[in-house]
């Protein structure tokens, strides 16, 4: 008799540990908590900073209105240091907190009513500003200058470069050297945003730098122009007997000072060989009318041609 056996499965025990994929989500989890305190701790930071520096320089709007209450104008500068006013008054020093600086001041009395503007600015590189009308404001806008228009020429003007966005506000301040890598350095009185380039600066290199005010910060340098170069304008008539075998001497220069080389012409035709100030007639310019052309060379451009002798006798 056949008899019915039952197959019995056997439990196997399962091991109760994370799998990788449970591994996997904990540590997104741990990744999204962290980015979410981490955002928290800077805004905070942040908000922090921006109460320090408004606080800052709303203490500051109130100490430069007193002085000029007092003294019947704003201060015409604040030390980079201490930040104390000129003229003079330690009572009226502002103060900065940690890790905040004072900059950008810049002040109007010649006008009603009188004007300020003060920076303040973090090490972090948050800064705001203010003035005597403006609360407290971001000042992280940037600009860019154009290149200077104009020829490098005493007797022209330079004109600085247009801003990016036109509604910039800066400070300007012209610059010399006598080579185009500098050092360069300030052109007394030349602020404006035009240069009329006087006689002595031939030989140099001319740049400007704006420095942003107001709600624009940083400082642009532009690139220098060409060497500063004088005009040769005239040559004077020829000097001596054109008659051959005599000696005819180029007339004088303007600028007397400009460095040229000459060239001799016969009925307008250079003369093999005659370059120096002076030449001798020789028989085959009989007949000929003589002139000299000046060709200026280092800092002064330009020809110009003599008035012609009379026919060589």
């Amino acid at each position: 008799m056949a008899k019915n056996f039952k197959h019995k499965d056997h439990v196997r025990n399962k091991n109760t540990g994370f799998t990788i994929v449970e591994l996997l989500i904990v540590v997104v989890v741990i990744a999204i908590l962290a980015a979410i305190t981490m955002v928290a701790y800077t805004n905070i930071q942040q908000r922090a900073i921006t109460s320090s520096l408004q606080s800052d320089l709303s203490q500051a709007v109130k100490t430069l209105k007193l002085y000029q209450v007092d003294y019947g104008s704003y201060p015409t500068s604040i030390d980079p240091t201490t930040y104390c006013p000129t003229p003079a008054d330690t009572a009226y020093c502002l103060e900065a907190s940690s890790n905040n600086v004072f900059v950008n001041y810049t002040v109007n009395n010649s006008v009603s009513p009188q004007t300020f503007s003060l920076n303040s600015r973090h090490t972090g590189g948050t800064q705001y500003y203010a003035s005597e009308s403006v609360v407290a404001d971001s000042s992280s806008d940037t600009f860019t200058m154009a290149v200077i228009s104009g020829i490098a020429r005493t007797g022209t003007t330079l004109t600085a470069g247009t801003l990016t966005p036109p509604a910039a506000t800066v400070t300007r301040q012209w610059q010399r050297s006598t080579v185009s890598t500098g050092p360069f350095t300030n052109i007394s009185g030349a602020t404006s945003n035009t240069y009329a380039i006087p006689s002595g600066d031939i030989g140099y290199y001319i740049r400007i730098i704006a420095t942003g005010t107001g709600s624009y910060d940083g400082t642009v340098t532009s690139a220098p122009t060409a060497r500063v170069t004088t005009s040769l304008t005239a040559i004077a008539a020829i000097t001596g007997t054109p008659t051959v075998g005599f000696t005819l001497t180029a007339g004088a220069r303007t600028p007397s000072a400009a460095t040229v080389t000459f060239q001799w012409r016969s009925n307008g035709v250079a003369i093999t060989g005659a370059t120096a100030s002076t030449y001798t007639l020789t028989s085959t310019e009989l007949g000929t009318t003589i002139t000299v052309t000046a060709t200026a060379t280092g800092n002064y451009v330009g020809t110009v041609t003599s008035a012609a002798t009379t026919a060589v006798n």
